[in-house]
Order: structure tokens, then C-alpha cells, then sequence
């Protein structure tokens, strides 16, 4: 994820989460950040979106291998993913807890959100699924 653009780089980050892949995110150009003088709370951030947030910075080659052994533990140890806080109002989580439950069984367990967000979208491969 890009550090100095965040915002615009969480929406795919939340995606991939909602498919119930393990996730370790890395927060590149974190020295960028720095430099403006701004700062990433990657601990809040991990913990909001149910996975592990870490710093690197590909300009000076620090933190990459951090994150792949982070990313290798993850794996290696089973990688259950956390659950996803809800992130969408009252009366969409319930629409998305009623598909969810309509398409139980028809899906791996751990894809059920993102299949449950996806045809509440409309989206059309995956309604012609």
C-alpha cells in the first residue's frame, strides 16, 4: 500500500481482506510520510481492518524481507485470517448477514462476505456464477 496515498489504496486493501485470504500489509514509502510530517498508527490500522500493518520503504530497501517473513509465518502457521470488522452502516450488514446466510454451503465459509458483498453490488460475474 502506498503510505502517501492510503485512503485511495485501502479500498483494493479491504477487498482482498473481504475474500478471507490471509493479509499482511506493507506500507511502502513510509520514510515519504515521515518526510511530510505525517505518521501511520500501523498498530490502529492492523487492528481495524484484522490483519498485520508494517512499514517499508522500497527507495531504501528497508522492510521488505520483514514483510515476507511475516507473510511466510502467516502462511505456515494456518493463516486464519481475522475477522472483518463491519465496515458498512447497520441496515447493509444486515442485508449482507441475510445473503450470506441464503448462500451458505454454495461457497467456502471464508468467502462468504466477499460473495455476499459482491451480489449486493450487482456485480455480474458473479451473479452469472
Amino acid at each position: 500500500v502506498d503510505g502517501t496515498n492510503i485512503e485511495r489504496n485501502l479500498y483494493l486493501t479491504t477487498q482482498l481482506i473481504e475474500t478471507g485470504v490471509p493479509v499482511v500489509i506493507a506500507v511502502n514509502m513510509i520514510d515519504l510520510v515521515r518526510k511530510k510530517g505525517d505518521e501511520i498508527d500501523l498498530e490502529k490500522l492492523g487492528a481495524a481492518l484484522g490483519c498485520k500493518a508494517m512499514e517499508t520503504s522500497a527507495l531504501k530497501s528497508e522492510g521488505s524481507l520483514a514483510v515476507a517473513e511475516a507473510a511466510v509465518a502467516l502462511v505456515k502457521s494456518g493463516g486464519e485470517q481475522a475477522e472483518v470488522p463491519p465496515i458498512f452502516s447497520g441496515s447493509v450488514e444486515h442485508a449482507l448477514a441475510h445473503i450470506e446466510e441464503s448462500i451458505e454451503g454454495m461457497v467456502e465459509a471464508r468467502f462468504l462476505r466477499w460473495y455476499a458483498i459482491k451480489l449486493f453490488e450487482r456485480d455480474e460475474q458473479v451473479v452469472a456464477e
